[in-house]
């Protein structure tokens, strides 16, 4: 019998394998970019995860999702140019408006150098004026409380040095007016008090100051301090009720001796009539000189001669 062998091929032994087949899986597969089967595709670029929504829907609304990138770039540069010409100024230069609960101060201090806000209350730079009068000093507790303010309500660099230079305006015309007030007031009572003494108000005045002196010197004031209250006898310019009160105190030391007013020059000050009048006092019963020359007390006679010489010369004016 014929033995009857399969035909095979041995493939070691260098011989040519049979063609593989291919299914229409793997051929779909081999098309799509050699992507493994399930591989989503590859996302458009504006899809991309770096864009937010809100770019893509732009992108979308403005028909630029097409395929190729650099052909949607020219028409967004277009719109971005375009923009900035109805707005007038760069995108980054805009200022928004303030939120709805936020306070307009709190606004302009956030936005405080495009303002000219600083960052504190300490951070003014405050020029004292040099136009102040005389005699006012500047308050500096004051300056503190302004800074905090101006900081609290959002007040610019510019505004607070406005207010500045208002303050001492007014703090001056305050000053003003009220020196002219009082200059009007002083030349009102003068007038009242030449009124009231008359021709003899050069004699009062000079008793006035004669009083004034002898008290300043009791009270141990100095020169400076006495040319202070003499001031104040000045005939056109002085205090009229000051002056009733140092003549009236000048007055009452004249009558008493004992007060030692006028020794040398008794009776400085006085009216003639005023002269006669003590000169009568002093040489009737129960005066001093009467009372001294009725004794022959020589001593008082010559202290009291002084005085009476004095009365004397005034009474025959």
């Amino acid at each position: 019998m014929t033995d009857q062998t399969t035909d095979t091929t041995d493939t070691t032994a260098g011989g040519t394998p049979p063609p593989t087949q291919t299914t229409p899986t793997d051929t779909a597969t081999s098309n799509a970019g050699g992507q493994g089967a399930g591989t989503p595709p590859t996302p458009k670029w504006w899809e991309s995860s770096s864009l937010s929504d809100g770019q893509r829907q732009y992108l979308t609304a403005k028909g630029l999702t097409v395929d190729d990138p650099m052909a949607a770039l020219p028409k967004i540069i277009d719109g971005h140019i375009s923009a900035e010409k109805r707005l007038g100024v760069p995108a980054d230069q805009l200022l928004t408006r303030p939120k709805a609960d936020q306070p307009v101060a709190d606004w302009m201090k956030a936005n405080g150098e495009l303002f000219g806000i600083p960052e504190s209350p300490d951070k003014y730079e405050i020029t004292r004026p040099d136009n102040l009068a005389e005699g006012v000093t500047w308050d500096e507790g004051f300056e503190k409380t302004a800074r905090e303010i101006a900081h609290q309500h959002g007040i610019p660099q510019a505004g607070l040095d406005a207010m500045v230079g208002a303050y001492a305006e007014r703090v001056n015309s305050l000053l003003g007016d009220a020196d002219t007030e009082l200059a009007g007031a002083q030349a009102e009572m003068m007038g009242a008090l030449q009124k009231e003494w008359g021709d003899q108000t050069p004699a009062r005045i000079a008793q006035a100051k004669q009083g004034a002196q002898a008290l300043a010197q009791a009270a141990g004031l100095d020169d400076a301090a006495m040319q202070s209250v003499f001031m104040a006898l000045k005939p056109d310019t002085g205090d009229a009720n000051v002056m009733r009160l140092f003549q009236a105190a000048g007055a009452m030391m004249g009558e008493d001796s004992g007060l030692g007013l006028g020794k040398g020059t008794s009776g400085f000050g006085m009216t003639p009539a005023e002269a006669r009048a003590e000169i009568s006092k002093q040489t009737s019963p129960g005066g001093a000189y009467y009372e001294a020359t009725s004794k022959g007390d020589k001593r008082a006679v010559k202290e009291l001669r002084t005085k009476m010489d004095a009365l004397t010369k005034i009474a025959a004016q």
